[in-house]
């Protein structure tokens, strides 16, 4: 699972082009990880979850001038729209362990 998430989260370290804000991950899939790698006490899960956070935090949609989707994560099913999925998803893991908000400034 862990190499998997690496691939997925492999533009983690830099900002990706456009094309590739939305998830490629499905949300349920996405918090049933975040939930694994929170379990786990070790430095290799806490580091995999962090980066994932890191991730999740990059992908975030940034539209102030639309607050409907300003602050939203969206999946593969709903380009161009925020997905609930997506969102409630990303959210509970930014919320795991670091207690990070998803709030945009």
């Amino acid at each position: 699972v862990c190499a998997q998430l690496a691939a997925v989260c492999r533009d983690a370290d830099g900002p990706g082009p456009a094309s590739s804000v939305e998830l490629r991950i499905d949300p349920l899939v996405l918090a049933l990880v975040g939930l694994a790698l929170a379990r786990e006490q070790d430095d290799v899960a806490r580091r995999h979850l962090q980066r994932l956070q890191q991730w999740l935090l990059q992908k975030q949609q940034r539209f102030p001038e639309d607050p409907l989707v300003h602050g939203s994560w969206r999946g593969r099913a709903a380009l161009g729209q925020p997905s609930a999925a997506a969102t409630s998803a990303a959210a509970l893991v930014l919320a795991m362990h670091e207690r990070l908000l998803p709030v945009l400034p």
